[in-house]
């Protein structure tokens, strides 16, 4: 348990807390991947557009799904373009762009798909199926909470 305050509230801070384990976790899934050229933020890129979306997805929606910011997203779909597994090109308005998958980016997530599920079972693995279970309702609670204020 950590410690509290004289308040009560949890010493030390949330956020840092949460970012190095996220950096461990990403070491841990980037290890794995890296066979298939592809870092975790990539690979989860190209999933989200393999899984989520039936028509090529604006930057801003795509942005939306994965809780970036636009220009976050635009610096990471930069590479992948330019290594030619996704395009992206003026959607009907030419104020928006659509992100396409390519050929060679459906390759790529098809390449990664084992690498990454051998991450995943590595941390169901290390950490176990309750405490995964528990982290993830704990996680998508918190991010639609946070969502909601703002």
């Amino acid at each position: 348990m950590p410690e509290r305050d004289p308040a009560g509230r949890p010493r030390g801070c949330t956020c840092f807390r949460l970012r190095r384990t996220a950096r461990q976790i990403t070491r841990l899934y980037d290890a794995h991947l890296g066979p298939a050229g592809l870092t975790l933020t990539q690979y989860s890129l190209l999933s989200t557009l393999v899984l989520a979306f039936d028509e090529p997805p604006t930057v801003h929606a795509l942005a939306a799904i994965l809780g970036m910011d636009r220009t976050t997203l635009t610096r990471t779909l930069k590479p992948l373009a330019g290594a030619g597994l996704l395009a992206l090109e003026a959607g009907d308005d030419r104020r928006r762009r659509q992100v396409t998958l390519t050929a060679a980016g459906r390759a790529a997530f098809a390449k990664g798909k084992p690498l990454w599920r051998r991450a995943q079972d590595e941390v169901l693995a290390r950490l176990g199926g309750a405490r995964v279970a528990d982290l993830h309702r704990l996680l998508d609670e918190s991010f639609a909470t946070l969502a909601e204020a703002g």
